[in-house]
Formats: structure tokens, sequence, C-alpha cells
């Protein structure tokens, strides 16, 4: 038994369009400010919090296993978000990592993989990107 540890780093490719709507959002207030206000404030917290349910997701699997799922809050292409995934295998083999979108609607964001490594794998890596956000990892 193997235990490896797969550390990448997820990028988004987040069109320019959204993060210019969402940096255009209100400041979000509580509930008892908008309490004392009228219906049009009521109505600018509601779509608010309506809005803030669409930042962009992404999955990450390795095979067809679903390991997480994580919201992308961060209105910027020049984040990333550092992964690092424990695996135990019993003999060498080939396994797919992929992080994928978990629906394009609203903004059309795609995710991508870079900086992959492997640790407590002391032999040969062979890790084959299928496409940005796909990678065929080949421990022999």
């Amino acid at each position: 038994m193997y235990e490896i540890n797969f550390k990448f780093s997820v990028y988004a490719d987040i069109p320019d369009w959204f993060i210019e709507i969402s940096n255009n959002l209100p400041v979000p207030l509580t509930w008892s400010d908008y309490y004392a206000g009228s219906v049009v404030k009521y109505s600018e917290f509601y779509k608010f919090h309506n809005r803030s349910k669409d930042f962009p997701k992404y999955r990450v699997y390795t095979n067809n296993d679903l390991i997480t799922e994580r919201s992308w809050i961060w209105k910027s292409t020049s984040v990333c978000v550092e992964e690092s995934i424990w695996l135990r295998i019993d003999n060498p083999q080939t396994i797919k990592l992929k992080v994928d979108t978990v629906d394009l609607f609203p903004c059309k964001t795609k995710f991508k993989i870079e900086n992959f490594k492997v640790e407590g794998w002391d032999n040969e890596v062979v890790a084959d990107e299928i496409e940005s956000n796909e990678l065929n990892v080949d421990l022999r």
C-alpha cells in the first residue's frame, strides 16, 4: 500500500464581464439593516444574496471519484487555490486527475491545473495533460 500526495494549483479563467458585475454588487448588509428600509432595499438585498450563490464552483476528481467541491469566491484570475489530495493505492497505476466546472452558467468560468507534483512516490511519474483541467498521472 502506497500513500501519495497530489499537489497542484487551480486557476480560474473568469470572463472580465463577470468580474466587472461582481465588483458592482452592493456591500452585503444584514437583514436588520434592511428591515427598517423600503421594499426597494429588500429587493437589493434579495438580488445580492441570489447573485452570491452564483459564484463559480469546481470539483476535483481522481478517476471517477469525487474528492471535493469548492466555490470560487475571488474576483480575480491571478488567485489560485493550492490543492493537496492524499491517495492510497495498492500498486503502480494510471490515475486520472480532473478539475471540472460544476455549472458553466452564469459566468462560463473554466478551471485549469498548474504546478502539478507528486509526493510520497519514489519511482517515475509521467503526467500527460489531456486538457488544461485534466491530467493522466502514470505512476510506474
